[in-house]
């Protein structure tokens, strides 16, 4: 009786450190709240249409600026989203001796490489397409490091390649521009492009408030076009290779592609995943008095195989400090029966059960199974 007591206290606290990353998962849908429901009712399929978006053509008319936008970036005559990705968090000051933030443009078409933007936070913009060669180009406007002097690189893609389209310019970052007078800073006009941009003289640039740009007052310039087809010079970084793809960028098939997968960086499981998996936009939540909470989805279907994975992070603002766990959902009952039984080889231990819950540690990581009539989740914790 004492040790099934013991037994249940502790799964209850690994069940509570496991809850309040499980919640960074959670979609604010109500239908998918929680992906594996007590009563057993989700089907993989259900799943999948729940928690992947989806590109519709409603979507694409109205996402033309913003942390996810839509549009044919490579010509193709298809909507792909093109989206931010935090790909290594900094910290401290980046002017003195911190490390900035890193960040990619990522795809919905696998075809398409990301795009390597570095420092610092910026939101995306659907340019329509400016050199008329059948695809949409991408514009960025970018936080700067330090200061209110911030960056604006309009980039084509061509062959599945990125390149910068036109020289960038400046803007000021420290103070409001609408979405629609941020999709008027490059345009096309007589088979020419222009941009807009401040003078740095310019005493009137911003509202009585000093809140606001006034846009009127931006002096329009000719855009020098970068010859992308001649000089490879402007391809932007592509991502390195990991040394860590593991999983043969295929389907999770055994226990030890689900644990490498959950100790890769969120860099290398992108890097491992993105040519096979649909890389879904991220979500970020800021709702939580105190910290961020992070979602990056994957989904897997083929050949008759679905299966979902996504990296959730909670971040404490006050310490810097973020807490990640790995959830994968399946169907597939024989892969959860080998993975249940490699465990102990594993040097797992079962360490509570509670209904149909089963908590299994090896002292550097936690694994938590939970079983619905059809589908099953693991998530995965490290210490």
């Amino acid at each position: 009786m004492k040790t099934s007591l013991a037994m249940g206290r502790l799964i209850l606290k690994s069940v509570l450190v496991i809850s309040v990353l499980f919640a960074s998962c959670k979609n604010e849908a109500k239908k998918s709240e929680i992906l594996v429901r007590d009563k057993g009712i989700d089907t993989i399929n259900e799943v999948v249409k729940t928690d992947v978006n989806f590109i519709t053509s409603k979507e694409a008319t109205l996402n033309k600026v913003g942390d996810t936008i839509y549009g044919d970036f490579n010509g193709d005559g298809k909507l792909e989203n093109a989206f931010r990705v935090l790909i290594k968090k900094g910290y401290g000051n980046p002017v003195e001796d911190g490390i900035p933030d890193e960040y990619e443009i990522h795809f919905s078409d696998k075809r398409i490489k990301p795009v390597k933007v570095d420092c610092c936070w910026f939101k995306l913009i659907n340019e329509g397409d400016l050199d008329k060669d059948g695809a949409n180009e991408i514009t960025i406007v970018q936080a700067p490091m330090d200061g209110c002097i911030g960056s604006v690189n309009t980039f084509t893609i061509k062959a599945g390649k990125s390149y910068r389209l036109i020289h960038p310019f400046t803007i000021y970052w420290c103070a409001d521009i609408t979405d629609s007078e941020l999709q008027k800073l490059v345009v096309s006009e007589n088979n020419s492009i222009y941009y807009y941009e401040a003078n740095p003289n310019d005493e009137n640039l911003l509202s009585d408030n000093g809140d606001k740009i006034r846009f009127e007052r931006l002096i329009k310039n000719k855009a020098t076009v970068v010859n992308t087809a001649a000089n490879d010079n402007n391809v932007l970084a592509d991502l390195p290779q990991t040394d860590n793809e593991v999983i043969d960028n295929t389907s999770i098939n055994n226990l030890k592609d689900l644990l490498v997968v959950s100790e890769l960086s969120l860099k290398d499981m992108v890097s491992s995943l993105q040519y096979t998996w649909d890389v879904q936009p991220p979500v970020q939540d800021t709702s939580e008095k105190g910290y961020v909470t992070e979602r990056y989805i994957f989904a897997y279907d083929k050949n008759g195989k679905k299966q979902i994975l996504k990296r959730c992070g909670r971040m404490d603002m006050n310490t810097g400090r973020t807490l990640w766990l790995t959830n994968f959902i399946s169907d597939d009952l024989d892969l959860l029966n080998k993975i249940t039984t490699n465990l102990k080889y594993q040097g797992f231990e079962l360490t509570g059960k509670q209904n149909s819950q089963y908590m299994y540690e090896d002292g550097n990581r936690m694994v938590m199974i939970k079983k619905g009539k059809k589908v099953y989740e693991i998530n995965v914790v490290l210490n």
